[in-house]
């Protein structure tokens, strides 16, 4: 997600060859300008890491992975939300599985900070999704527990 103006700016870099053929796209719903581009967390390309820094508002990235699958529910660190959704489907009598992982942030460096930090398992989630998460209820209230609710 852009800041406002940006869009001369990255003008600029695209003529001096440094960010490549990114094109600005706007939000339906909310007119905001963002740049919509394929690169795995973990991977940038530095040039553009350097050049985007200080035109971006908000970075997001969404990701599917196999396998190492974490607690479901929301993570938080420096600034940048996780959240981490398992799902899947039965193809020829086999199941596969997945887990979706979008993250929002202020920036490039800490999309990448909580992704990695995720998927080595130093964070624990804020918000724990797992099926059989309970919440510890205040003393004078009865136990309530959380079930998963699919549309």
């Amino acid at each position: 997600w852009l800041k406002q103006g940006a869009e001369e700016q990255l003008q600029f870099f695209k003529e001096q060859g440094l960010v490549g053929d990114l094109r600005v796209m706007t939000d339906d719903s909310s007119g905001k300008k963002y740049i919509n581009t394929y690169t795995e967390v973990g991977n940038p390309i530095n040039e553009i890491v350097e050049c985007l820094g200080d035109l971006t508002e908000k970075v997001t990235s969404q990701n599917r992975i196999y396998r190492g699958f974490r607690a479901e529910g929301v993570y938080r660190h420096n600034g940048a939300t996780l959240m981490a959704k398992t799902s899947g489907n039965f193809h020829d009598h086999l199941q596969e599985s997945w887990q979706w992982v979008n993250i929002s942030g202020p920036s490039i460096e800490a999309v990448e900070t909580i992704y990695s930090l995720f998927r080595q398992g130093k964070l624990a989630p804020e918000e724990n999704w797992e099926n059989d998460a309970t919440i510890a209820p205040p003393v004078s209230a009865p136990a309530v527990e959380i079930k998963e609710v699919t549309a």
